[in-house]
Parts: structure tokens; C-alpha cells; sequence
């Protein structure tokens, strides 16, 4: 539980290309289920067309695709601190757009002075210490030696602090992302790699929570229930760049769906979570 009385929230999101389709239900939930005690504004970056609610700002960029709309997030944050600190924003909290709250999210959920800033444990890994798929590759400033002692791997879709302590990673992986393109060098799992590699060197600072805060949906996770749903989608879909690529994946995926839904009716319980397992490993 916070020690410090919050009573302004930022939450930072992005959508580019054909995740605008997740802006509405993404908003709508989380002004359902997010803090409804404390006030929000909202920083929607995004190269779309969108006509806004009061609390949201839209701030324009040029999309960079996948995984540059990722992998240069904490720049896009840095570019709007002046923005954000005018509003006197005091917690931030970034979202996948494609996140849906699906219940009641409070003071639980916010950074304190002595944990400044919240980590999510990732749903694949959440039964691993010192787990996951950190960055290996000693050239990139993500890497995380195999010697390395950390609680747990954390997710990049669910994350925040205080303002100025979550600006001052933002700041510090962004420079090290510029110094990896330097390099030639691309982190495994983009911002995630960077952002594992910040609570890897500073535990102390976070306070992590369970995968219930990023529960995949087409999953079943042991002793959780979902607060957060990572919504199943056709990921080549929404990343791709090109319409008629987009198209044959939109077809792809409903016929996908089709069979998954057929399977989970007409196969026994025990079988259909064997092959959801095997999918995930894949």
C-alpha cells in the first residue's frame, strides 16, 4: 500500500497503425476499473485519426512499425515530461493499448516512497526465479549475465512510478537504446529487454506485483484471476504495414479463432490446455 496521497495519475499509451482499433475499449475499461478515486489524464501517442474525450491528450508521431513503436517508447515519454509535469501529473503508469482492466484496480496499485516504481511479474514466467528470456548478448547494454540473481522476469506491457523516478528510467533506457543502435544492436524483446535490466540492477526500487495484472487472455494461470486481460489477437495482423498483407491475416486469424473455439468444445478440458501449452512454447 502507498505511503504517499496520490491525486493525479498519467497513463501512457500508444497506438499506431491498426492498434487504434483497442483505443476505445482500453479507455472505457480503465475508467471503469482505474483508480475511480483519483483523477486521470491520459497521453495517447498515435498517427491516426481520433477525436479524443476531455482527459485524453493526443500527441502525433510518425508510426515506426514493429518494433520501433516499442522499442522507442521511453523517447516519445521524455518528449512530453514538460507536458506532463504541467499537469502535475505525480504517478505514471504505461499500458499495452491492447490491455483491457477487467476489474477493480486501487491504492494496491500505486508506488510508494521507498518502492518508487511498479513492475508486473510475466505471465509466462511467474513460477521462475531469476527466469524468463532476458537479453543474452553481452554487446547490448540490456544483457543480463546468466549469473545474474533477480525475483522474477517482469512484463513491458504493464509498468509505472512516481513521475520523476519512472522520467529517470525512461531517460537512462533511452540512452541506452541509442547507444545499442550505435552498435547495430537490437535488445531480444526491444523495451522489455531494457526494462528487465533496469529492476535487474535496482530490485530495491520496485514493487511487483503479480501476473494477475497482465493475465493473457486465451490462458489459465494457477491462484490468479485476471485484473488485467492481455487480449489474444492476430499479432502479424495488427503489425503489419501493408493493407493487403493485413487483409490475409484478418482472414487467416477468423479462421484460426474458428477452429481454436471448435477444439475447446469439442475436446476434453485436459487436451485443449495441453495444446494451449504447446502453442505458447512454439
Amino acid at each position: 500500500m502507498s505511503n504517499i496521497n496520490i491525486k493525479t495519475i498519467g497513463v501512457l499509451l500508444t497506438a499506431t497503425g491498426r492498434y487504434v482499433d483497442f483505443i476505445d475499449q482500453f479507455y472505457t475499461s480503465a475508467e471503469r476499473y482505474f483508480f475511480k478515486d483519483i483523477a486521470k489524464h491520459y497521453f495517447l501517442f498515435t498517427d491516426q485519426e481520433y477525436s479524443p474525450p476531455p482527459n485524453v491528450s493526443v500527441i502525433p508521431v510518425r508510426g515506426r512499425g514493429f518494433p520501433g513503436d516499442t522499442l522507442y517508447r521511453y523517447h516519445r515519454f521524455l518528449q512530453i515530461a514538460p507536458l506532463i509535469r504541467a499537469r502535475a501529473i505525480e504517478a505514471l503508469y504505461y499500458f499495452d493499448i491492447d490491455m483491457r482492466i477487467v476489474a477493480s484496480i486501487g491504492r494496491e496499485f500505486l508506488p510508494s516512497c521507498d518502492k518508487p516504481l511498479i513492475g508486473v511479474i510475466h505471465p509466462g514466467y511467474y513460477q521462475e526465479k531469476s527466469g524468463g528470456t532476458p537479453e543474452r548478448n553481452r554487446a547490448s547494454t540490456a544483457c543480463i549475465a546468466p549469473e545474474e540473481r533477480y525475483p522474477y522476469y517482469i512484463c513491458g506491457g504493464v509498468q509505472g512510478g512516481l513521475t520523476e523516478p519512472y522520467l529517470k528510467v525512461a531517460k537512462q533506457i533511452a540512452q541506452q537504446i541509442d547507444s545499442d543502435d550505435r552498435k547495430g544492436v537490437t535488445a531480444v524483446w526491444h523495451d522489455e529487454s531494457h526494462w528487465n535490466r533496469y529492476m535487474a540492477s535496482n530490485t530495491d526500487c520496485f514493487m511487483l506485483h503479480g501476473p494477475d495484472y497482465c493475465y493473457p487472455e486465451d490462458q489459465y494461470l494457477t491462484g490468479y484471476k485476471p485484473r488485467i486481460l492481455a487480449l489474444d489477437k492476430d499479432h502479424d495482423f495488427y503489425r503489419s504495414n501493408s493493407e493487403k498483407k493485413r487483409r490475409r491475416f484478418a482472414t487467416w486469424g477468423r479462421v484460426r479463432s474458428s477452429i481454436i473455439s471448435l477444439l475447446k468444445h469439442l475436446l476434453p478440458y485436459s487436451v485443449y490446455r495441453r495444446i494451449q501449452r504447446l502453442r505458447r512454447k512454439q
